[in-house]
């Protein structure tokens, strides 16, 4: 597909129903971000550097720039680096950015961004991806279509990654109906062809609003565009569905994970079902589970134990509960404090420490 035919399909993103006098309105004054749109380097040279950072990356061991692990550092090194002439590669700059972003430290990573566009060096699609990602995270999910425009208008055709962020962010804000527009539009239009990460991120935004039925009715989707759901995907619709008190259909689609699909369950899918029988009070089915994980070689873990544990204490179960911490111990698996509080909750309901409680310190 051509490049002029990529960017005019990716313009039809923002016509029609998609909110686009925002769009509109952050396209053209993206300089409110702090970024400036001159044309200084070329599609060719975005090309060239988006490659050789794949490839960089993919056959080399890590530079310093990927191992930095403190901000004041990573801050020197930005500096030193922006004094340069002529500059580092892109690689080095985008590899210090995403070190940055690994940190946690999203608006210093944009402050990066924003002066790394400053001051003229040549950002690829990577790059752009690392600062939608960071908007995101800050729920400044508007800004990210101004950055998205920002690609347009340096001739970076923006990627899947960069959509699954910018769909990730919506679903972050709750924008849940922005984001199902902007996923059926990147998929009418034929500008993206999602992966099963952006499957997985648009399902995520329909569980958490308890939208099951449009969920299941995405998996479906993922088979007929030829893309395979993993288990996260699956994971992720049994847990909503398990949350609304669905055990039966997380049951049909666990069987259909495993059985029709030959995708193997992870500890979340098993806590999900543990966490669901225990809601519905199906006691003498939570136990059969955990032990079905172990019989798979699945290692539970402190939350699946708390889960139980939560569970027996609600129900006067006490004794099953000291049980499961026994085991707990056993394995080498720490108890945490939500391990102590679902205990201490019990013993309160039992009637055995309110002495204790009602005595001063």
């Amino acid at each position: 597909m051509g490049m002029k035919m990529i960017l005019s399909k990716s313009a039809l993103l923002f016509k029609g129903n998609f909110n686009t006098s925002y769009f509109l309105k952050t396209h053209l004054s993206f300089s409110q971000f702090g970024v400036g749109f001159g044309a200084h380097n070329s599609f060719l040279a975005s090309f060239i550097h988006s490659n050789s950072y794949t490839s960089d990356h993919d056959e080399h061991p890590k530079s310093k720039y990927q191992k930095v692990t403190n901000l004041d550092h990573a801050l020197y090194l930005f500096d030193e680096m922006s004094q340069r002439r002529p500059f580092l590669s892109i690689i080095d700059f985008t590899q210090l950015l995403q070190s940055v972003t690994k940190m946690k430290h999203f608006s210093h990573s944009l402050d990066m961004f924003k002066q790394m566009c400053a001051i003229g060096v040549p950002v690829n699609k990577f790059t752009m991806s690392i600062a939608i990602k960071c908007c995101c995270q800050l729920h400044r999910t508007n800004d990210t279509f101004a950055i998205l425009a920002y690609c347009f208008r340096r001739c970076i055709v923006p990627n899947v990654f960069i959509f699954s962020a910018l769909l990730d962010g919506l679903i972050l804000e709750d924008r849940i109906l922005e984001a199902e527009i902007f996923f059926k539009k990147l998929i009418k239009d034929n500008i993206c062809g999602p992966n099963v990460v952006m499957y997985n991120t648009m399902i995520k935004g329909l569980c958490k609003f308890g939208h099951n039925d449009i969920a299941i009715q995405l998996l479906r989707h993922i088979d007929e565009r030829g893309c395979k759901p993993d288990v996260v995907t699956y994971s992720t619709i049994i847990d909503s569905l398990c949350k609304d008190k669905l055990i039966d259909e997380a049951f049909k689609l666990f069987k259909e994970m495993v059985f029709k699909k030959g995708i193997s369950p992870n500890v979340i899918t098993y806590n999900s079902l543990i966490d669901g029988l225990c809601k519905l009070g199906r006691w003498e089915e939570a136990p059969k589970m955990l032990q079905e994980m172990l019989d798979v070689g699945i290692s539970p873990n402190v939350h699946t134990y708390n889960i139980l544990i939560d569970a027996f204490c609600k129900e006067d179960k006490i004794e099953e509960a000291e049980n499961l911490v026994d085991i707990m111990l056993e394995r080498g698996i720490v108890p945490n404090i939500v391990t102590y509080n679902s205990l201490i909750d019990g013993y309160y309901l039992r009637g055995e420490i309110v002495g204790e409680i009602a005595s001063p310190i």
